[in-house]
């Protein structure tokens, strides 16, 4: 409707305020129609919607400017397009990237100098999301794994298992690390500018998770406070015992399989090769000679009750701590390797201050770091293994040999029952490796367990 006299030129007839004002009586001694205004509340909401959207702090819209049209908290949250969340920014900042550079490109910004939109989703970033966001998730994992005693015993669900596609247990707080590690792979192909940053704290997670998974390592074959010697720790600390069991064909057949499986390679005799494959008598001769290796590094007064591990129970959380690093160590390893691939998202043109900085940072810095660790928690998981391996023997030692000594000294002398006491030593040793072998086929992979006993007749 228009009107010649008055100063409104557009009634708005869809307006929220239109019904109040056709109802509402007019004012004394004024037949004017009154001024369409904008409702103050709306104007709050307008300059703070980025903010709130992006689940920050917003600017106050004052109540009193708003007069009868102001509206309700609750009615003003249904003016935004989503749900306040700070991961909001995670799913706009690639359009929204290319819509600042056309912005600065329109204002023709110079180097290092951004619109002020730009600066805005920068420091929320950095300051925000990832400050008190991410990283801080990040921070409060290691935490958890530091302070939690239980972090290395308790195992995650059957049905978590089939979900991971996983035919053997991992420890809850492995699972829970790789999970970080997969929503850093995420942000960073959303977040690509701030790759670096990402990658910086996954670098201090992965690091601090290495020390504490270490901790555990000692925890389980160690736990005492005194110095006590367990055998098979003490064999694999020596040089040439570890070097030897690394060079024999049974441990570089076993390396190779498990390489083959990370790069998802079936495992079949006949695809192994020619230099793999061992005769029968070649596995004999390799299994005499380690007997003789460890037999040489034998103590006169055999291996007591106290110098192996014998709850089952430890040895069991050894093969799961084992399994788990194991796996990480390739899920660590294939995060590094994916990161040398470029990165592939809807940013049309990335910054230069981001090519030359974060780019560079991931291809020569962070990746040798990453790798290094994939190493590293490999490495641990050979030790773990290796122990198992050596363990098993050092138990054949104590049950077969530890009295033998004695035994054929006082043999002569012994009554009928104490004859028999060798037997009981190999019923003994027997039941024990039953338990073992239990344990371990519960928590290890086949190709393990056959590692572990084999050869042990020599």
């Amino acid at each position: 409707m228009f009107y010649t006299h008055q100063k409104v030129a557009f009634k708005f007839d869809k307006s929220s305020h239109y019904p109040q004002q056709q109802n509402a009586e007019p004012s004394a001694g004024s037949n004017s129609v009154k001024e369409h205004r904008r409702n103050a509340s709306d104007v709050s909401t307008d300059d703070n919607l980025t903010a709130a959207a992006l689940g920050g702090g917003g600017g106050s819209g004052s109540a009193s400017g708003s007069g009868n049209f102001g509206h309700s908290k609750q009615q003003r949250e249904k003016l935004l397009i989503c749900k306040a969340d700070q991961n909001v920014i995670t799913k706009v900042y690639l359009p929204l990237m290319n819509y600042i550079q056309e912005i600065e490109g329109f204002m023709k910004c110079k180097p290092g100098q951004p619109c002020s939109l730009h600066d805005f989703i920068d420091n929320y970033i950095k300051d925000t999301f990832l400050s008190k966001g991410h990283n801080r998730n990040l921070q409060l994992t290691i935490e958890s794994l530091s302070k939690n005693q239980d972090a290395w015993r308790t195992i995650i669900t059957p049905e978590e298992m089939k979900a991971m596609s996983l035919s053997r247990p991992l420890l809850q707080s492995t699972a829970m690390v790789e999970r970080r590690l997969q929503e850093t792979k995420i942000l960073i192909q959303e977040l690509p500018c701030y790759s670096d940053d990402l990658l910086k704290m996954v670098c201090a997670l992965l690091k601090t998770y290495r020390e504490i998974a270490q901790a555990a390592y000692r925890g389980v074959v160690q736990p005492d406070s005194e110095d006590k010697r367990i055998y098979s720790v003490a064999w694999l600390k020596d040089e040439d015992i570890s070097r030897f069991l690394k060079t024999l064909p049974n441990w570089t057949d076993l390396k190779t399989s498990s390489q083959r499986v990370k790069h998802g390679k079936k495992l079949q005799r006949n695809n192994f090769e020619p230099s793999e494959e061992e005769s029968p008598l070649q596995v004999q001769q390799r299994n005499i000679r380690e007997a003789e290796m460890l037999t040489s590094n034998l103590g006169e007064g055999g291996i007591t009750q106290q110098e192996i591990l014998a709850d089952i129970s430890v040895l069991k959380e050894l093969a799961v701590l084992q399994e788990s690093i194991e796996w990480f160590s390739g899920r660590v390893s294939e995060f590094a390797n994916e990161l040398r691939k470029p990165l592939v998202n809807g940013l049309n043109v990335i910054t230069s201050e981001c090519t030359a900085t974060h780019a560079a940072a991931i291809k020569d810095g962070t990746i040798k770091v990453l790798t290094n660790l994939a190493l590293e928690f490999d490495e641990l998981a050979n030790t773990c293994l290796l122990v198992l391996h050596l363990e098993v023997r050092v138990q054949c030692f104590h049950y077969l040999r530890s009295k033998s000594t004695i035994k054929s000294n006082s043999f002569m002398n012994s009554k009928d029952d104490d004859i028999l006491e060798p037997d009981r030593q190999v019923q003994m040793l027997t039941k024990r490796l039953a338990e073992m072998d239990e344990a371990f086929s519960a928590t290890l992979h086949p190709r393990k367990t056959r590692y572990i006993f084999e050869g042990l007749a020599h």
